[in-house]
C-alpha cells in the first residue's frame, strides 16, 4: 500500500468506529480508545494491525504467478513488510505498472473467487473499503509483482513447468529480498 493511502485507511479505521458509534452498537464511554496497533515500522512507513487482517482475509482471494507472495508459508506481515519495501523501489516507473485490461482482469478474478455479489461487498464493508480502494491496493500488488519478476523471475535459468521451479523462486527471492530488508530497517513492534 503507497504511503499516501495510510491516511485514506486511518479514515477508514476511525470512521468505521465512529460509524459504529453513531448506530448505537458498540457505544463506548468517552475517552481514549484504541484505533489500530501498529505492527512493524519501516523507515517512516507503518504497517498496522487492520493491514494485517486485511492481509490475510484477502490472500486466499489473490491468485499472484510470484511464488514469493502465493507462498502460503509466509506471514501475512513478512509479505506486507516486502511488499511494503518492494513498493517504495519500484517507485513511479511505468515499466512496473499494470495496463488498466491487466487491472481489471485481476480484479474481476478476485471477485469471482466470492459467492455472489453479496459477499463480495460484504467482504469489502468489512473492511471499510470500496471497489476502487481494493482496485487501488491491487494496482500496487502487481506492480511488486512485476518488480520481482524482472528482478528475480528473469533472472532465473528454470521453466516455470519444472519440478521445484518454485521452491528456486523463493530461495533466490529470499537471498534477493534480504539486504533490501536490511536497508529498510524493520522494526517490529511487540504486542502488550
Amino acid at each position: 500500500m503507497p504511503p499516501q493511502r495510510f491516511t485514506k485507511v486511518w479514515g477508514f479505521v476511525l470512521g468505521n468506529s465512529l460509524f459504529s458509534t453513531a448506530l448505537g452498537s458498540d457505544v463506548q464511554e468517552p475517552g481514549a480508545a484504541l484505533a489500530d496497533r501498529v505492527v512493524s515500522v519501516l523507515g517512516e512507513s507503518i504497517v498496522t494491525s487492520t493491514e494485517v487482517g486485511f492481509e490475510e482475509a484477502l490472500h486466499p482471494h489473490v491468485e499472484t504467478p510470484i511464488p514469493p507472495l502465493a507462498n502460503p508459508e509466509t506471514a501475512a506481515l513478512q509479505r506486507l513488510e516486502d511488499m511494503r519495501i518492494l513498493l517504495l523501489l519500484a517507485g513511479d516507473v511505468p515499466l512496473y505498472a499494470p495496463d488498466r485490461t491487466q487491472l481489471d482482469a485481476r480484479l474481476a478474478a478476485v471477485r469471482s473467487t466470492w459467492d455472489g455479489e453479496k459477499a463480495y461487498l460484504a467482504f469489502l464493508a468489512q473492511w471499510g473499503m470500496s471497489e476502487t480502494d481494493l482496485r487501488s491496493h491491487l494496482h500496487g500488488r502487481m506492480v511488486v509483482e512485476s518488480f520481482i519478476h524482472r528482478n528475480v523471475g528473469l533472472s532465473l535459468e528454470w521453466e516455470s513447468e519444472q519440478v521445484g521451479w518454485a521452491d528456486v523462486y523463493i530461495t533466490t527471492y529470499e537471498r534477493w529480498i534480504t539486504p533490501h530488508r536490511d536497508e529498510a530497517r524493520v522494526r517490529r513492534i511487540p504486542a502488550r
